[in-house]
């Protein structure tokens, strides 16, 4: 017997058995399972579900078309890949062909490129039979465009030359008033921004100096005003934007540090043409423009900062420049326990903010407190100059006559390069017996700061007491408090003297506890300032309020801590990171808000409460 299927596979089947061997039944039987077998066979060899690309290499942003066929026979529910780092464009778009009697269908997708890479298309799947049959795999590589490598390159040599147009019209110069000096002797750096006039740009508030090893001291400078000034032939708008007063605090080589202003600068811009740069026509009348962020910061500038002579004498305790001192007493007779006030004064030019207390020698029956501190001292372009004032409360505790030895304190005198010892007359006081009361009441110091003196004496009956039991319990309770609330109230204010006399030794201690009471008092002061609407001097104050407390809460001086040193131990004493920016950013505005444009700048009020705020906020951490 001879069967042939589709003109593709002759099968020859010869029986051993003749025909009439066989039933008929059987024979039809046989022939019937044999070719329903071989057909099947036929049928699973000309099935193919296949997947092309074309291309399979492209470009970012370029389309590729991707064909899955099913060859030999038709299938039913069809499924697409998720094309994974590409997008459909187009599609499914289905087809049908017939070639030699061959049939196949095909399910079309138009993709585009959207990231370079090498990715693999996933297979599709199609039921045919009812079996799931899925297609082929398909690699495809993906490299950035042409059009796209090319425009980074121009916008890499757009942004090379715009630099170097904004570098030689848009820059900050820093002087000093002195390249070499003695430590605590005062110079002045001056900030100065250049400006060509043609040049359209925005600021943002800068990012101020950290002054490391200085102490420093802003020149109120309430108008920025711009003036012309010629440089290399060309015309330029010049503001001063900062003129601080420097006291260098170590020796060597101190830097002072740049000022760094972000700008945002609109060039007009042209198409490139052959030998010209982009910015060729930059102040022509053009059409194009586009704006670059850049950055304007000054160079460092140096310093060097000479050691003072090693022959220190004892009283010399950092006062630097050219001074003198008086001291005198409001009486020179008291009574025991009254107030005397002795006031000692440093007038002249030098680093008068930094002078400490100077120490007193007194007899033992006198007891001191504490000093008042009031400055008249003004901040010039020549440094520091006015006067610092000491106000001593003295209390008598004994009646006598009493010698007061002469104030002395030794500076450095600038202008003799040596040491000069400056020393007041000696005083005599008289002091008479008070009445045991309680003391007068200085202004400034608290009442509890004094003792009271006094005694009681109570009389002494004669005679033979007579006692009785009356069983009266709460009496002799009550006889007891009272005889032993001496000794008790002894006890509890001796341990008070003692906290006390710590606490005016320890001077970081005090000025901790004493933060928030002098921030507070500082705040009204900047009310006031700012009820005025001095908007410059308000925000000084804001300022000097911010790092006045920080430093005090700190136990940093102020003449080491920069913004960086406080965030460091901020965040060691684990303050919130959102108070931390805050305090930070209130700094950075004050400081900076008067360069700020109209539209940029906060209410005075805002700023007031921001600041208060912050200041609440620390405090609830900072005890």
């Amino acid at each position: 017997m001879k069967f042939q299927f589709n003109n593709t596979i002759k099968v020859i089947i010869v029986s051993e058995y003749h025909c009439s061997e066989i039933a008929n039944g059987a024979y039809v039987k046989i022939e019937l399972i044999i070719v329903a077998l071989f057909f099947s066979i036929s049928l699973n060899a000309q099935v193919k579900f296949t997947a092309t690309a074309q291309p399979a290499t492209c470009q970012v942003g370029e389309t590729i078309q991707v064909q899955f066929t099913l060859s030999g026979t038709n299938g039913g529910d069809f499924k697409a890949p998720s094309f994974k780092g590409f997008t459909v464009v187009q599609g499914p778009m289905r087809q049908q062909m017939q070639i030699n009697s061959q049939i196949s269908f095909s399910f079309i997708y138009v993709i585009k490129a959207d990231i370079e890479g090498k990715f693999t298309i996933d297979p599709a799947y199609i039921t045919v039979g009812g079996k799931r049959t899925a297609s082929n795999t398909i690699p495809i590589t993906v490299s950035k465009s042409a059009a796209k490598t090319q425009q980074k390159a121009d916008d890499a040599t757009l942004g090379k030359q715009a630099e170097e147009v904004i570098r030689k019209n848009l820059f900050i110069r820093v002087s000093v008033s002195k390249q070499q000096v003695y430590q605590g002797e005062a110079l002045v750096a001056v900030y100065k921004l250049y400006v060509n006039p043609q040049l359209a740009l925005n600021l943002s508030p800068a990012k101020m100096p950290s002054f490391n090893g200085f102490w420093s001291q802003d020149i109120e400078n309430k108008e920025v005003r711009y003036n012309l000034e010629v440089v290399d032939g060309v015309n330029f708008k010049v503001a001063e934007i900062k003129r601080v007063v420097l006291l260098p605090q170590q020796t060597g080589t101190l830097n002072v540090d740049p000022i760094e202003i972000e700008a945002t600068v609109r060039l007009q811009v042209q198409q490139q043409k052959k030998q010209r740069s982009m910015f060729d026509d930059f102040f022509d009348d053009n059409r194009n423009y586009k704006d670059f962020p850049y950055t304007v910061k000054s160079k460092s500038t140096t310093v060097n900062v000479k050691p003072l002579p090693s022959n220190a004498p004892q009283e010399f305790k950092g006062a630097v420049g050219n001074l003198n001192m008086k001291a005198w007493l409001d009486k020179t007779t008291a009574r025991t326990g009254d107030a005397i006030t002795l006031k000692v004064q440093v007038s002249g030019e030098g680093n008068l903010k930094l002078l400490e207390p100077i120490p007193l020698n007194l007899p033992p029956d006198i007891e001191v407190y504490e000093p008042k501190t009031n400055d008249n001292i003004q901040i010039t372009s020549s440094g520091m100059t006015g006067s610092r004032t000491f106000e001593y409360y003295l209390i008598p505790r004994n009646a006598g006559e009493f010698r007061i030895d002469p104030v002395k304190m030794a500076y450095f005198d600038l202008s003799k390069k040596q040491y000069v010892i400056l020393q007041s007359q000696e005083f005599n006081l008289k002091v008479e017996k008070g009445s045991g009361g309680t003391p007068s009441v200085v202004a400034g110091v608290k009442k509890e700061d004094f003792q009271l003196i006094g005694k009681d004496i109570l009389f002494i009956k004669t005679g033979t007491p007579s006692f009785n039991s009356s069983g009266k319990t709460l009496l002799s309770l009550i006889y007891y408090v009272i005889y032993l609330m001496p000794g008790f109230l002894f006890i509890i204010f001796f341990i008070y003297r003692k906290k006390r006399e710590e606490l005016y030794n320890n001077q970081d201690m005090l000025k901790n506890r004493k933060a928030h009471s002098t921030a507070r008092k500082r705040l009204v002061n900047a009310k006031k300032i700012m009820d005025k609407g001095d908007e410059v001097l308000f925000n000084q104050e804001i300022s000097r309020v911010l790092w006045g407390y920080t430093s005090d809460k700190l136990s940093i001086p102020i003449a080491e801590l920069t913004k960086n040193k406080a965030i460091e131990n901020l965040n060691k004493r684990n303050v919130n990171s959102e108070v931390i920016d805050n305090l930070i950013a209130t700094i950075e505005y004050s400081e900076m808000a008067r360069f700020a444009r109209e539209s940029e700048k906060m209410p005075l009020k805002d700023v007031y409460s921001q600041a208060e705020t912050v200041i609440i906020d620390l405090e609830g951490v900072l005890k």
